[in-house]
């Protein structure tokens, strides 16, 4: 249960926000599939990513957590480059693969939806379990909004959504979908800040629909 209810807290800051027609290309993911990209981000790499990286090792390792070493990371565009209208903005698409033994989790196509007292069980569970984790730290979730099971590309799958909020920061909603795929499991992780939900909401629901699994394991 644990592993399924992993995730994984980003730190950074930010202010305002910036307005582009958006377009979306199909960018490949190794090992996994394919997912929609919005013109609007870029894939983190160079000093940046250096930099992030031992920004949320250095927060998971107080959690108790580890970061998966599978880890895929988008963010505005600039950022990268360090510049002012890039590091102003606060949006993710995050994709984690925790990869296991052969049967450690259910294949793609065999999870079903389950009765909603059961959701509502994972729901409190999950919930209660990342409050824990949080305990005593400058990270809080500030509304959880619950797990819920979707249809992505015909497969069913979890969705965990919640509000958290770093110090006096900004408000961030978050959603993950887990993907259970026989011998590993898949995170796609949204967040975005509440004050910018209508530049972001409309096009991450295309990015998370979008995501499809072509490395099917038996």
């Amino acid at each position: 249960m644990r592993k399924l209810l992993s995730f994984v807290v980003i730190l950074f800051l930010g202010g305002s926000v910036y307005a582009q027609d958006v377009t979306y290309e199909q960018v490949e993911l190794p090992s996994i599939g394919t997912i929609l990209i919005p013109s609007t981000m870029e894939l983190q790499k160079g000093k940046y990513e250096e930099f992030s990286k031992k920004f949320v090792e250095a927060g998971t390792r107080m959690l108790g957590e580890e970061v998966s070493e599978n880890r895929i990371v988008f963010q505005p565009k600039g950022i990268n480059d360090f510049t002012k209208d890039g590091l102003a903005m606060y949006a993710r698409i995050i994709i984690e693969t925790d990869i296991s033994g052969p049967g450690d989790y259910f294949k793609l196509k065999d999870v079903e939806d389950l009765p909603e007292s059961e959701l509502v069980e994972i729901s409190s569970f999950a919930e209660n379990e990342m409050r824990d984790m949080l305990y005593d730290t400058n990270l809080k979730i500030v509304e959880w909004l619950g797990v819920s099971m979707v249809k992505i590309k015909g497969y069913t799958i979890f969705k965990m959504s919640y509000i958290r909020q770093l110090g006096q920061n900004p408000l961030v909603k978050v959603h993950t979908y887990i993907f259970q795929n026989y011998d590993r499991q898949h995170r796609l992780i949204v967040s975005y800040r509440v004050k910018d939900s209508e530049l972001w909401e409309s096009s991450f629901n295309k990015v998370a629909n979008s995501f499809q699994i072509t490395n099917i394991r038996q």
